[in-house]
């Protein structure tokens, strides 16, 4: 299928932001020497696996009966049974401090992988719980219905609906198994030592861009692999339509159970910062305060952010979407997903710096141009998603009705992408705000933004502090999910009233 001259050009821009720290730290590798693996080394390597498995596992499981739970329930079918991701964009780092705050009270001090996982388990639990739910809704009426005629209800759950979804619960896992090994920020505050945290730690102790790339092999190695298994489902429900309206299968008691345990585990997973930081609500007017430079440089870096990403991402989703069966493609595409984000600063702060824009680097536009660049293959996905399920019916009418591409895309195309279109900007902007690795390669002198504010405090600050500005990053996220949900449910009952008004003028 043939693609127009933009999409085209999108696509290259998005690979060249892609892989162009990559690409230039592979020449200073030929210049530079070998990393060699040593066993304490292989040690922290064994952590990272470990945790991120431990992770994953309870991750798919707890999200799998989350969204068996909401599907069979009374949130079926209601806008609100997406609750559980009113906190999906908060950093860990505020489970965390609501997890150290609890044990206080207990004269405790956590420490190592078990209080790790709990936290990672809170953070990472509404990714497998909405993919579960995707999939869920989205599966066809027919064969549960054959199932159900063919036997009770119980067996229809394993037999049929259980294997049906089994391959994007598990990809869910998948994403989360690369978040937590790709991720340093949590296990450190708790001491647990992990293979992320050596990339940085290396870095920053000898400076070699060449050393600590090579260290980040293997770590990358094994999330491209994770990647490259987990892509194919995930794709496949972000773009699938719904099937129609749902068909639930209960599945008998156990299930049942599981599913309310699920639920509540999500209610905790929403409820637990709120409740755990709110002994120290008093202080957050005096750390909004404080930290009020760090929050607009954290909210204009996000949005810089966003905007860099959105017009190359959205370009690169509809060239995908036009090369139909080329599934390497979509891996190239998607690959930078399995590189952590503090390879993905240093490349990129080592090439600028040695470029003849190197002055950019003393500005908000380097973190901002890191973390979209880090970034742009989530939204890369979500835009997709969105592109796949637009109306192709308007889109050719108002192609051949516009008298010129100029109207065309201001009067039909950007209308109907403006919900995908909004909701990557808000999904770039709350990942931005929350990042830490990243953005402590790259930020400027004197624009440290909130959330590695946060991140020092927690190793050096006041917990009062810190919690008044992890609460008041609560609640920014809070207001923007909440705003974004808003806006698009609007606007999906603005198509559906105005739907039934041309029914009823054809009926008429």
């Amino acid at each position: 299928m043939k693609t127009g001259k933009a999409p085209g050009a999108g696509a290259a821009l998005y690979f060249a932001l892609s892989f162009a720290p990559v690409l230039y730290l592979l020449t200073r590798v030929r210049a530079g020497g070998v990393a060699l693996l040593s066993a304490r080394r292989l040690g922290l390597l064994e952590n990272s696996l470990l945790l991120g498995l431990v992770v994953a596992a309870f991750c798919m499981a707890a999200g799998l009966a989350a969204a068996q739970g909401i599907h069979t329930g009374p949130l079926a079918g209601r806008g609100c049974r997406w609750f559980f991701l009113l906190l999906a964009a908060v950093p860990p780092y505020v489970y965390a401090l609501a997890c150290l705050s609890v044990a206080r009270l207990f004269r405790l001090n956590p420490t190592g992988l078990f209080p790790s996982a709990v936290v990672e388990v809170l953070a990472y639990l509404p990714i497998c719980t909405g993919i579960s739910l995707l999939a869920l809704e989205r599966l066809p009426k027919e064969p549960l219905q054959l199932a159900l005629l063919m036997g009770r209800e119980e067996k229809a759950f394993w037999n049929v609906t259980l294997p049906s979804v089994f391959p994007q619960v598990l990809a869910s896992g998948g994403l989360v198994f690369i978040l937590s090994v790709t991720d340093f920020s949590i296990p450190s505050l708790f001491q647990v030592n992990v293979y992320a945290m050596e990339i940085f730690s290396d870095y920053s102790a000898q400076g070699r861009t060449y050393h600590s790339f090579l260290l980040s092999l293997p770590l990358t190695a094994v999330a491209a692999v994770v990647l490259l298994l987990c892509m194919g489902p995930v794709k496949s429900i972000l773009m699938a339509a719904p099937s129609g309206a749902a068909f639930p299968v209960r599945g008998g008691a156990a299930v049942f159970a599981a599913g309310r345990a699920g639920v509540a585990l999500c209610m905790f997973q929403v409820v637990f910062p709120l409740a755990a930081l709110a002994p120290y609500l008093p202080s957050l007017g005096r750390a909004i305060l404080l930290a009020w430079e760090e929050l607009a440089t954290s909210c204009l870096t996000g949005a810089l952010a966003g905007l860099l990403a959105l017009a190359p991402a959205a370009l690169a989703a509809e060239f995908l979407l036009a090369q139909k069966g080329k599934r390497w493609l979509w891996y190239l595409f998607l690959f930078p997903i399995a590189l952590p984000g503090s390879i993905v600063g240093l490349g990129l702060l080592e090439m600028v710096n040695k470029s003849p824009f190197h002055r950019l680097g003393r500005t908000v536009w380097m973190p901002a141009l890191g973390l979209a660049v880090h970034y742009l293959p989530y939204l890369l996905l979500l835009l997709a998603g969105a592109f796949a399920r637009l109306d192709r019916d308007k889109l050719a009418l108002g192609r051949v009705l516009a008298r010129s591409r100029g109207r065309y895309l201001f009067r039909v195309r950007l209308p109907l992408l403006r919900g995908g279109l909004l909701a990557a900007f808000a999904v770039a902007f709350m990942l931005s705000v929350a990042d830490v690795g990243t953005v402590l390669m790259l930020m400027p002198a004197g624009m440290e933004p909130l959330s590695v504010k946060i991140y020092n405090y927690l190793h050096y600050g006041s917990s009062e502090l810190v919690a008044g500005f992890c609460y008041f990053q609560v609640l920014l996220c809070m207001a923007v999910m909440v705003l974004t949900g808003l806006f698009l449910s609007a606007r999906r009952k603005g198509r559906r009233a105005g739907g039934g008004r041309q029914e009823r003028r054809k009926t008429d």
